[in-house]
């Protein structure tokens, strides 16, 4: 009974998506239209500007950059149509990743509050500009900004001494490894789907003492679910 409820619910959601979710196919009527859009992503491991010689700041030194930036992300938000052609974007994504707890004591010398995963979250607000090269289908490119790792806050605690190695102050301060930074990519559309292919830029001086370009590239899946 339970398998056949599911089917059903499973048949009928499929059809009401399927009538009442917009197509890509639909150039010249859906100027002023919103669409309501759900969809996956994957970033890459990011590869780096000129970063030698150049050493992590004490909070850096106690994650992984790598694993703040890669790994697979949920995406859901609205699609505007200004035109047929350009949509403006805006989309809150979730992840689960590498981050610091919050505030709790650290009794040693030196130190952060130990680490775990946990959701971290992003905001993005984009352009995209649509190309019609096939009949049913088109190209789009996108440009916008976006901010992510949102949560991913820590503790760092450091001592300072005099010459006799005399405890003068032991500072706490708290920080988060928020970023953010322009969003690029290139893809294709088709009835309900999207696949991009992008990337995000960002600066390396939450992590290190100097500033350089991240780039973590990322591959998007999302789905038009309905008008609004």
């Amino acid at each position: 009974m339970r398998i056949t409820i599911s089917i059903l619910f499973f048949l009928f959601s499929k059809y009401l998506f399927s009538q009442f979710s917009p197509s890509y196919a639909d150039f010249d009527s859906r100027k002023g239209r919103i669409v309501l859009k759900a969809g996956m992503e994957y970033r890459i491991t990011p590869f780096y500007g000129n970063r030698e010689n150049s050493e992590r700041n004490l909070a850096g030194s106690f994650t992984n950059v790598d694993n703040l930036h890669r790994g697979p992300a949920f995406s859901y938000g609205l699609e505007f149509f200004l035109s047929k052609k350009l949509s403006l974007n805006i989309q809150h994504s979730i992840r689960n990743s590498l981050v610091v707890l919050p505030f709790r004591t650290i009794e040693s010398d030196f130190g952060i509050n130990t680490a775990k995963k946990e959701l971290l979250m992003g905001f993005h607000g984009f352009f995209d500009y649509h190309i019609q090269v096939f009949p049913d289908s088109e190209l789009f490119l996108r440009l916008g900004f976006s901010t992510y790792n949102g949560g991913s806050n820590y503790v760092v605690k450091s001592t300072i001494v005099n010459e006799q190695n005399e405890i003068i102050t032991q500072p706490e301060f708290q920080g988060s490894f928020d970023n953010e930074g322009l969003n690029l990519g290139a893809g294709y559309a088709k009835e309900k789907f999207k696949i991009l292919l992008g990337i995000y830029s960002s600066r390396g001086n939450v992590y290190y003492g100097q500033s350089f370009p991240i780039f973590t590239p990322y591959v998007k899946l999302s789905y038009n679910l309905a008008n609004l």
